[in-house]
C-alpha cells in the first residue's frame, strides 16, 4: 500500500518594496513538497521578479532541485528574474556540488558573504 510522504515544509508568500514576489521556504524541499514551488510560480505568473528564500530549508533533494530549475525556466519564459536568497548551508552545498550555483542568481546573506 502506497502512502504519500508527509510534507515537512511551510511556506510564506509576500512581496517587498522592490516589487519582488517572495516565497520563503522552511523545512524539507523534497519529493513531497516540491510541487509547492511550481504552484507558487503558476499562481503569480504576472510577476517580473521572483525571490525564493532558502534560508529555512533544512533538507533538499533532487526533486527540490528540479523544482527550482522549473521555477527558473518558468521565470525565463516570461522574461522575469528569479533569485535564490540566503540558501541554507545544506541547500548551498547541494547547489555547489551539482554546479547549479552557476545556473542561478544567488543572493547570499551578509553572514554568508563574510564567511567566505
Amino acid at each position: 500500500r502506497f502512502r504519500m510522504p508527509a510534507i515537512d515544509l511551510s511556506t510564506t508568500v509576500g512581496g517587498n518594496a522592490s516589487g519582488e514576489l517572495v516565497l520563503r521556504l522552511i523545512g524539507d524541499l523534497d519529493m513531497a513538497s516540491a510541487y509547492l514551488v511550481s504552484s507558487w510560480m503558476d499562481a503569480f505568473r504576472a510577476g517580473s521578479a521572483y525571490v525564493i528564500d532558502l534560508s529555512g530549508v533544512t533538507f533538499i533533494d533532487s526533486h527540490g532541485l528540479a523544482a527550482l530549475l522549473e521555477a527558473q525556466a518558468s521565470a525565463e519564459s516570461t522574461n522575469a528574474s528569479l533569485t535564490l536568497r540566503s540558501p541554507s548551508k545544506q541547500a548551498l552545498d547541494l547547489l555547489m556540488l551539482t554546479g547549479l550555483d552557476l545556473h542561478f542568481t544567488i543572493a547570499l546573506s551578509t553572514t554568508q558573504v563574510a564567511a567566505q
